[in-house]
């Protein structure tokens, strides 16, 4: 949902004019602070049959989940309450009620959010993580997250003096949590830096990939703190999380947790926390914010520089692949032993499907296609690709599936909601799949007709990472976590279905494959640092590939060469070697045997918990206690949906004084959400207002009442009034299908305008009303990329059939209208977009508007009014119209920074040129076209650091002059409502 308001720059003559034109956007500026920030939790995935929701009962929680995972949800009470007592102390308070909690199997990746609105709650994705991105380093899984997203309640709780007094009058209103709008870099530092325990090797601050990333921001030019405030589209995508951690942890060494907790509670007093944020530091660490942070990069730079100097001076690495780009996120890649296919993606276009093939002195690179996202890739030995990729719902689950791609390079769905984390060729028929469900990792064969069969499934507690099949297809190896055990490898026999471990270091084991059939290669940080290394499976002897400045991951072997994925501050690159590492070339010895390397702990878990008491939570063979929580009962979500907060309105103009009440709230699925507007115009007498309810994205009711006032003709004539009532309801996703991108919606709008006092308001007539039910079949293939602003390309349409003849309505017969939209992606971050509507209703029904900058292009039923630039509203009227346009984006640059520690922040910048032409049918015949030309410069900003929207200077002109406005600037400030 987003709000928008914009100022006609051409209408401003009188300087009173002017005062009207800055007060919607004063306006909204106050709104956005009183709202700032995600209004609307996500709703969990559609109810499917047989599917019910429970609730436990805790002193401290309420943890709500669906059936089928009971087990996790008696184990996250047990693991919440002894989280509590450990962070309740830190922080030195708690919340009033019982936090909310929510467990979803919904999502194929490691997740989690919390939110003090409208009351306190998070929300815990089940599926851990199984690749090494710095979330590697748990022991349970749940144990991690529930630490960290519970460290932000917490934290967003913090309250104080006028604070408190405030959440006493208003409620849970944004404005009274002042710690809830922190810059994320302080929010996720401090959660990151409260989930880390040194004592137990858990949390990301005892990552190696953490430190590696860290090490490899330094390396270049660190960012500053205007940068690292906003919420970046470069690399690397988590600054809040990497910069904030490392800075917390600076703050809490560099001085004490005392006086961090002492700026923790300062700071909780504070209405206008945006204001006191640096001062806040100054009083609390005798430094500013700048001057901090200036402090903590000094400090970095300085504790690093040695291990740095000395990875150079023994640096091993290879050479980078000749032809392959930089890309931004880690390739999922497979090799043949011949090709080499990878998912490439630079951000500025979708996603590649590539292969490399070495040809004499280089590279032979070909391109198959375009895909939506990929999770893993592999290459039969015929050169068949095969690919998982995550597939977005329109029931709200994001599960992988398996995708297979013919010659032709069209793409083939094998599966249905499969969840396959990883695909690998087991023969020429069929496919070895990785995936996690409820929690539970399991290995299973897929054929090309979507038939499965289950090989495998671990307990609770046991992840399998990656995994890669022999030459001769009679074992995997794999990258395995247990309970209390880091990363190791293990093989697992296909003919006897059992595991026999491979390692049983503290190092963290990652990304192997076969070599031949008794030779591995994989990632590993033996030595503080990920490198790739060879074990010989006959005798366990370990031999060293490279020894890289930053990380060396993801190997494969190709014809007679080892190539992997070398990370850096820009992103990861492909490197080749095609020599060991050598006592020669390094000064270190080429090899050793595994076992002296550091080993795991193994010590009884009883002697673990006696020398740290909080690894107890890590024990997941422990029983579960019934005592934990009360009996599960149905979830009831009527309770939670009480008003939490509520604000006064107020709004005066020349005509009338209006008070009014705002308030909204939600359940603890985020499936029923509310809002209600009431006011009373105290000049007048009457009451208007607006009820806002959804369930979920399938069930939309709008109802609003609006009272509108004019000037008389004459001095001495008294002022107009008119109400307009409207109820619009939704029903969306009455199929869908096609990957979602097809679906059916029915609505229906109700609309009623009529004079109160005298005649002549900007409608027709004492009295109008209009009742249309339709139904709208919809396309959406568009795609986004993370470094092109809006739309990166694809296609959307609609089409809607409405009636007037279901409802009460003055007009009568159907009308149908038709929307297409096509981006190309061009070259860099520009982009092409063709447009093309019409609509065609019955000599009985109302009219069609076209003109003016805006129309009702938000709606989907119920438009009536179509925009076109360059005109004033209403210049054509009739019962059939058409409208083509084209328009170009133009990326011109980034400025990715804050405006020093003030809420504003300040992203891409681009111009948008565009012409348009349409017309009406008037008299039994189209009038002729009224073309237009325009164009606009926008300005991307961020709000409060986290909510994204946009400033708009644009200009436009109908090339009609007898039509035309003469030319019309405006002004347009959006911003996104709710989340």
């Amino acid at each position: 949902m987003y709000v928008a308001t914009r100022c006609h720059i051409s209408t401003i003559t009188r300087p009173d004019e002017r005062v009207r034109c800055l007060w919607p956007l004063l306006s909204l500026l106050l709104l956005l602070w009183l709202v700032s920030g995600p209004l609307r939790a996500e709703a969990v995935g559609w109810q499917y049959q047989g599917q019910h929701w429970f609730s436990l009962q805790s002193e401290h929680f309420v943890v709500n989940y669906p059936s089928g995972l009971e087990d996790i949800a008696h184990r996250t009470v047990q693991i919440a309450e002894q989280t509590h007592t450990e962070l309740s102390a830190w922080f030195g308070s708690q919340p009033e009620h019982p936090t909310q909690v929510v467990l979803v199997d919904d999502f194929d990746v490691a997740n989690g959010w919390a939110t003090p609105l409208p009351f306190a709650q998070m929300r815990l994705y089940i599926s851990p993580p199984d690749q090494v991105s710095g979330l590697e380093h748990y022991d349970d899984w749940l144990s991690l997250l529930i630490r960290h997203e519970y460290t932000h309640v917490l934290h967003a709780d913090l309250q104080r003096g006028a604070v408190r007094q405030s959440r006493n009058i208003f409620g849970r209103m944004w404005f009274s949590f002042p710690h809830a709008l922190e810059p994320s870099l302080l929010l996720e530092g401090l959660a990151v830096y409260l989930e880390s325990n040194k004592d137990l090797g858990s949390g990301r601050l005892n990552s190696t990939f953490y430190r590696m990333q860290m090490q490899a921001e330094l390396e270049q030019q660190p960012d500053s703190l205007d940068q690292v405030l906003v919420p970046p589209r470069d690399w690397p995508y988590n600054k809040a999380y990497l910069y904030g951690a490392w800075f917390v942890r600076y703050l809490a060494q560099q001085y004490s947790e005392q006086q961090l907790k002492y700026f923790l509670w300062l700071h909780s007093g504070r209405l206008l926390p945006y204001s006191e944020l640096s001062g806040d530091f100054r009083r609390s660490f005798g430094l500013s914010l700048e001057q901090l942070w200036q402090g903590f990069l000094a400090a970095q730079a300085a504790d690093w520089q040695p291990q740095r100097q000395q990875r150079l001076a023994q640096s091993w690495q290879g050479e980078p692949l000749p032809g392959n780009d930089l890309v931004t996120e880690r390739r999922p890649m497979a090799s043949n032993g011949t090709w080499l296919a990878a998912v490439e993606y630079s951000g500025e276009s979708a996603r590649q499907l590539v292969s490399y093939q070495p040809a004499g002195t280089g590279w032979e690179r070909v391109q198959h296609g375009s895909v939506k996202g990929a999770s893993s890739v592999d290459i039969g030995q015929d050169g068949r690709l095969v690919y998982s990729r995550p597939v977005t719902a329109v029931d709200g689950r994001v599960w992988n599936d398996v995708f297979y791609r013919q010659k032709n390079g069209r793409e083939v769905r094998i599966s249905q909601g499969l969840r396959a984390r990883q695909v690998r060729w087991l023969n020429t028929g069929q496919l070895l799949v990785r995936r996690m469900v409820a929690g539970r990792a399991e290995l299973l064969t897929l054929d090309l007709h979507g038939n499965r069969q289950l090989l495998w499934r671990g307990d609770y507690g046991v992840v399998i990472g990656d995994v890669d099949l022999s030459p001769d297809r009679t074992r995997l190896v794999a990258a395995v976590k247990r309970p209390r055990q880091g990363w190791n490898l293990a093989l697992y026999s296909l003919a006897s279905a059992t595991w026999q471990p491979l390692t049983n270091t503290s190092a963290t084991e990652n990304a192997p494959v076969f070599r031949d059939n008794q030779t591995l290669l994989f990632s590993a940080d033996y030595e503080a640092n990920f490198d790739i290394y060879q074990l010989s499976l006959t005798d366990q002897q370990l031999t060293r590939w490279t020894r890289v400045t930053t990380g060396a991951f993801e190997p494969q072997w190709l014809a007679d060469r080892l190539v992997y994925q070398r990370y850096s501050a820009e992103g990861y690159r492909l490197y080749e070697v095609q020599e060991l590492l050598t006592a020669s070339a390094t000064g270190l010895p080429d090899n050793r045997q595994l076992a002296e390397y550091r080993q795991a702990d193994t010590r009884p878990i009883t002697a673990i918990i006696q020398a740290h008491p909080a690894a107890a939570t890590l024990d997941q063979t422990s029983p579960i206690s019934a005592q934990a929580a009360a009996p599960a009962d149905q979830y009831q979500p009527w309770h939670d949906l009480r008003p939490r907060s509520w604000f006064p309105l107020w709004y005066v103009d020349e005509f009338h004084t209006e008070l009014g009440v705002t308030t909204w709230g939600q359940d603890a699925l985020g499936r029923h959400n509310y809002s209600v507007n009431l006011l009373r115009d105290v000049t007048y007498g009457v009451t208007s207002g607006a009820l806002l309810y959804s369930y979920d994205n399938r069930y939309g009711l709008y109802l609003s009442r609006e009272y509108r006032y004019a000037q008389g003709a004459e001095d001495n004539e008294r002022d107009q009034q008119g109400r307009e009532d409207r109820l619009i309801a939704q029903r969306n996703y009455l199929l869908h299908g096609f990957e979602d991108r097809f679906a059916l919606h029915l609505g229906s709008v109700w609309e009623s305008k009529r004079v109160i006092d005298n005649a002549g308001l900007s409608w027709r007539g004492g009295q109008w009303h209009q009742g249309l039910v339709g139904l709208a079949a919809t396309w959406n293939n568009r795609q986004s990329f993370r470094q092109v602003p809006g739309v990166g390309q694809g296609s959307y349409a609609d089409l809607v059939i409405e009636s007037n003849d279901v409802l009460n309505s003055q007009y009568r017969g159907a009308l149908a209208q038709f929307r297409g939209r096509y981006t190309l992606d061009l070259p860099g971050r520009d982009t092409l977009t063709l447009g093309l509507d019409g609509g065609i209703a019955a000599d009985t029904g109302e009219y069609f508007a076209l003109g003016g900058q805006t129309g009702d292009e938000a709606q989907l039923f119920g438009r009536d009014q179509i925009a076109l630039p360059g005109y004033h509203a209403g210049v054509r009227y009739g019962h059939r119209y058409h409208k083509e346009s084209l328009s170009s984006r133009l990326w011109l640059g980034r400025l990715e920074q804050n405006w020093s520690t003030w809420p504003i922040g300040f992203g891409d910048y681009f111009t948008r040129v565009y012409a348009v032409a349409g017309g009406v049918e008037e008299d039994g015949q189209f009038s002729r076209w009224l073309p237009a030309l325009g164009g606009e410069l926008t300005l991307q900003l961020w709000w409060g650091y986290t909510t994204q929207g946009s400033l708009t200077i644009g200009y436009s002109q109908g090339l009609d002059n007898a039509n035309s406005n003469g030319g019309e600037g405006y002004l347009q400030l959006v911003w996104p409502l709710g989340g």
